[in-house]
């Protein structure tokens, strides 16, 4: 889709509509060959001219728009799951990561087109979202190399990537929960041994959980999924954590935030209060939807 110009003052906008349809076609194989690809399942930008998307059969594409052609292909192997998401290097374009639903996050070096490391989340299952973290506290020891991913029981963390290593965890309570059954998921080490999920596995991690993350200018992040609230996150400050809106629930008034240590590693915690039954007065979120949330945008809006 091309937006051709945008009027203002009370014209309607005129658009020009589909420019161009392109198709992912065939895998690279003899003449005549017609096998699909499938569908595409995740699409990044690599650079200014390079569009990368990866298709169900695990192969990533980086289409260059200026020749109309692929610059270059890589493959996943199928034991490893099917692709959920991926991104490119911002910086330098000189490496990618993607995620899988068996947990597994494989890191290419796009120098060299290789795969330079893979390694599994302690959750072994579904990774229901991954995007790179440039925090406004930069560290040290991460560089740019920082992901949010969501996994496991409603709890998003921050990795990095190329050690496997958890550095801060962020983590709600289920829909119809008041309290936490056990410690949060992403606290083990990463699985260098991979292992693929039971079909029992799939199953229940499907069931519930974060879909979607959105980081923020300002160092926080918004979290959003099956349980119809979304939250937003500070990292450094996690009393200016809070739930933005969601349905109500009868059996609580409000959430807090509250910080804790598991194995070494800081972890914000959503809380819940119980209802003032003295006075009456149960204050709720903004009820505004009775939906799963699958996907957040922020769009800059200038009059």
């Amino acid at each position: 889709w091309n937006v051709e110009y945008v009027t203002r003052q009370g014209v309607p906008e005129k658009y020009s509509a589909i420019t161009r349809i392109g198709s992912i076609g065939a895998t690279d194989g003899p003449p005549g060959s017609s096998e699909s690809e499938g569908a595409a399942l995740s699409l990044t930008m690599c650079g200014e001219h390079l569009l990368c998307y990866g298709t169900e059969k695990g192969v990533i594409h980086a289409y260059d728009h200026r020749q109309g052609k692929d610059a270059w292909q890589l493959r996943l192997k199928p034991s490893h799951g099917i692709m959920r998401s991926m991104f490119c290097d911002s910086h330098k374009q000189t490496w990618m990561a993607t995620a899988s639903n068996f947990g597994v996050i494989s890191l290419f070096d796009l120098r060299f087109l290789m795969c330079a490391k893979r390694w599994q989340h302690p959750c072994q299952t579904d990774l229901h979202a991954m995007t790179p973290f440039d925090d406004v506290i930069p560290s040290d020891t991460s560089g740019n190399c920082r992901v949010l991913i969501s996994a496991g029981g409603h709890e998003t963390a921050v990795w990095n990537v190329f050690e496997g290593k958890c550095e801060q965890i962020f983590r709600n309570l289920d829909e119809n929960a008041t309290s936490y059954a056990s410690g949060p998921v992403a606290c083990e080490k990463a699985k260098a041994t991979l292992r693929s999920p039971t079909l029992r596995d799939l199953q229940m991690d499907n069931a519930s959980g974060i879909r979607v993350v959105l980081p923020l200018p300002n160092g926080g992040f918004l979290t959003a999924g099956s349980d119809k609230f979304m939250r937003f996150w500070h990292p450094h400050r996690y009393e200016y954590s809070y739930c933005m809106c969601g349905p109500s629930r009868k059996d609580l008034s409000s959430y807090y935030y509250s910080k804790k240590i598991y194995n070494g590693i800081s972890v914000v915690e959503e809380e819940a209060r119980n209802p003032d039954v003295a006075s009456g007065k149960q204050k709720g979120s903004n009820a505004c939807h009775e939906d799963c949330i699958l996907d957040l945008a922020l769009i800059d809006s200038q009059d």
